[in-house]
């Protein structure tokens, strides 16, 4: 009786299971820190992959086409999609662009010269000393500049990611296949129901945040033309990209937003920063939570805590892909440590 009470080998509870476990979460915590970013790539390229599955199997289901060429078409519509507005409003966009872009240093030194001009400034300068906001405004300009940086490489990896996607959603299952091979033997079913509970919830959770994409997109740009503020359709345009990243995607479209039309006037900014805050309002207390409550619920809490711990791990990144990453690890959660708690 008490042979049969000792756990084998084999099983998941015991020592041997545990230690293995541990070592290899310990291995896997020292790849991703020291591949960290091929990995965020490889993970990008997976949500470019479960996008075009999902975009093909209605494809497949209707025209009774191969899975490939399903894939084909999925990836001429979404770069059909991606295009048109350039091809059709090209040059206007890009002049609207090229406005902010100029617009921003403008309302940068406007402010920076109010400041200077100001009675408690001043009034400062005369208790403290000299201030020399320049010193101030040098690292804000740097980190501008570091950000604008950042965003031309990701531009360079989503052409990346592209090609990458295209690649896993031909024969997604080939490469699942090879990845469960390289398993052991003993956690191959639960990882396999990982694999398909991750492809499930990150299913799910890009449906919502491209309806949310839109939305945001949709809303800002009328309501900043209703205001008439210049470059509507260019500052809709980032808002409602932007809004791919919660929370902090609003921040950073409410700063562009309110920096592009200071010189247009005071007036015009508070238009736009009440345009870009209502629309963030209302996504995210009524539009978010009501897509989010017949799909997918990622606390609020969690998903602020994520962000950060995110970003400051992999940089700009983390940020962009904190949130299905956090899907990833809640799956992970319930499938690999939950079920020891039951």
């Amino acid at each position: 009786m008490s042979r049969s009470l000792q756990p084998k080998p084999n099983d998941p509870g015991s020592f041997t299971s545990r230690l293995y476990l541990a070592g290899l979460m310990v291995g896997v915590a020292a790849v991703v820190f020291f591949l960290s970013k091929v990995l965020l790539v490889i993970f990008a390229s997976i949500l470019v992959a479960i996008a075009l599955c999902g975009l093909a199997k209605p494809i497949t289901r209707f025209t009774k086409i191969p899975h490939a060429l399903a894939v084909s078409i999925a990836t001429l519509i979404i770069a059909a999609a991606v295009v048109w507005p350039f091809m059709t409003y090209g040059s206007r966009l890009w002049t609207q662009f090229d406005e902010i872009a100029m617009d921003i240093p403008k309302a940068v030194n406007s402010i920076k010269a109010s400041l200077e001009a100001h009675a408690s400034v001043q009034f400062l300068e005369q208790i403290v000393g000299d201030i020399d906001l320049s010193r101030i405004a040098a690292p804000i300009a740097t980190h501008l500049t570091s950000v604008i940086s950042s965003v031309s490489t990701i531009i360079g990896y989503v052409i990346f990611l592209a090609f990458g996607g295209v690649y896993l959603a031909i024969n997604p299952d080939r490469y699942v296949h090879g990845l469960l091979r390289l398993t052991p033997v003993n956690y191959r079913d639960r990882a396999q129901q990982f694999i398909e509970q991750c492809g499930a919830s990150l299913r799910v959770w890009l449906i919502t945040q491209l309806l949310v994409v839109l939305i945001n997109g949709i809303v800002v740009g009328i309501g900043l033309w209703a205001f008439g503020v210049n470059d509507a359709a260019a500052l809709a345009m980032l808002a409602g990209l932007l809004s791919f990243i919660p929370y902090v995607g609003t921040i950073v479209a409410m700063i562009i937003g309110g920096l592009a039309t200071l010189p247009q006037g005071t007036i015009f900014a508070i238009y736009a920063l009440v345009v870009l805050g209502f629309t963030s309002i209302i996504e995210g207390y009524f539009i978010t939570p009501y897509i989010q409550s017949t799909t997918l619920s990622l606390p609020p809490v969690v998903l602020i805590f994520s962000i950060f711990s995110f970003t400051i791990l992999f940089g700009t990144l983390g940020i962009i892909l904190a949130a299905p990453l956090t899907v990833v690890s809640i799956v992970a959660l319930e499938t690999f440590y939950k079920p020891h708690l039951v």
